[in-house]
């Protein structure tokens, strides 16, 4: 259809005839006949590959609804009228871009998606976990990669040197030996079982923070930790063969523990699942009997400072499905569950004992300070390394016990 035919068309309107129902049935016929013009209004755009409708067309032909809701609406047919133009709009909105009958068929061009208000969806568990690389650069440095290498070795460099001077320096040379056998959580060893949990907590707790090293400088994270892993492992597996040549002697259960702790640092890394619900951490200060001994001898092996120690798996209940739907359980985002051991007066060899060596199974709450950190300060850096931080290590007098038992040597 021509413009002509749209100017008679409006022309047409304007000399309509005065009475009400005149206007109403002129009203209704128009209509019909715009709508006709307007699916009449097609053609093949060859740039888009589709047929749509002309805007000028689609703009007389809305203009032309208003005309005619106006003249009704005077002559005081409003909601007759009304419902006209609601359903007219409705079906142009519904066919204005559907091709005409005898249109070749061509792919239609995209349509925008239409913007709907989202059902409303359960709260998801509060994020808090980890991660230095967590939020690594989209376009990390040319160097960066480099420099996350560099920086595991300089961590390795590190463990290497204290370890050194903490069980090595001093130390006269022996043939290689094995430990004396033993349970691996034996009352009557010289650490109570809690050394084991001290191989499995290093291991662990070595392979993540390097792992989040190497992926904040922009390897991938699978290969990350399982190279992170394999490196721990020869790490502490020379550390095991040198203690076979002084007092300690080698203990494969050592071993056994070493690689635990390396193989679930994986599994967290790799699966978020878990890694949301799940810590393992240490809760330490330093004992009394270490205090003296590095005032005395300025040793500086707090890994052998078990008395200190307390390790725990800790369950974030915020992190539980549907625990953030109500507000009543808002509070359980700052609160773990936690199970714990711990193995007191062990290690170090109190000078004077007044009290047995015990080991302690509890079960308690825990203060998750990864969400309270999230709760007090905006998204940095260094609040993604505090919450890593503590996603490893547990406050003193953070943790309250409501159940614990505990045994002595026989």
């Amino acid at each position: 259809m021509s413009r002509t035919a749209i100017t008679d068309l409006w022309a047409r309107r304007k000399h309509a005839r005065a009475s009400s129902k005149a206007r109403t049935k002129s009203a209704l016929t128009d209509l019909a006949e715009l709508r006709a013009l307007s699916s009449e209004g097609r053609t093949t755009d060859p740039k888009s590959g589709g047929h749509r409708t002309y805007d000028i067309w689609q703009l007389m032909w809305l203009l032309g609804i208003v005309d005619e809701f106006a003249m009704c609406w005077r002559a005081h047919f409003g909601g007759r009228c009304a419902a006209v133009f609601a359903m007219s709009l409705a079906i142009h909105a519904a066919r204005a871009d559907a091709p005409p009958a005898d249109a070749p068929p061509a792919k239609p061009p995209p349509t925008p998606v239409a913007m709907a208000t989202p059902e409303p969806q359960p709260n998801p568990p509060p994020d808090t976990k980890t991660a230095i690389a967590d939020k690594a650069p989209a376009k990390p440095s040319p160097y960066a990669k480099w420099i996350a290498a560099g920086s595991v070795a300089a961590i390795h460099l590190g463990y290497a040197t204290w370890s050194y001077f903490a069980w090595y320096h001093n130390s006269n040379t022996e043939d290689f030996h094995l430990e004396e056998p033993s349970a691996a959580f034996g009352a009557n060893t010289y650490a109570g079982g809690a050394d084991k949990f001290g191989h499995f907590w290093s291991n662990y707790t070595l392979t993540r923070a390097t792992t989040a090293v190497l992926v904040a400088g922009g390897w991938d994270r699978l290969p990350s930790s399982l190279v992170s892993a394999g490196l721990t492992e020869v790490a502490f597996t020379l550390t095991e063969l040198e203690d076979g040549f002084v007092k300690y002697g080698f203990d494969y259960k050592d071993v056994i523990a070493n690689a635990s702790g390396a193989a679930f640092a994986v599994l967290m890394d790799n699966v978020p699942a878990i890694d949301r619900l799940f810590d393992f951490r240490l809760q330490y200060f330093p004992s009394r009997d270490y205090r003296r001994s590095f005032e005395k001898t300025g040793s500086v092996d707090i890994g052998q400072d078990y008395t200190g120690q307390s390790y725990m798996l800790a369950l974030h209940l915020g992190a539980l499905p549907r625990m953030n739907d109500y507000d009543v359980t808002y509070w359980t985002r700052f609160v773990d569950l936690a199970v714990g051991f711990e193995a007191r007066y062990y290690s170090p060899a109190p000078e004077m004992r007044t009290e047995p060596p015990r080991q302690t199974v509890y079960v308690g709450l825990s203060v998750n300070m990864q969400y309270v950190l999230t709760h007090l300060f905006a998204d940095s850096t260094g609040a993604r390394i505090g919450r890593g931080f503590f996603e490893v290590y547990s406050l003193p007098y953070t943790t309250f016990r409501y159940v614990e038992a505990s045994r002595k040597p026989e």
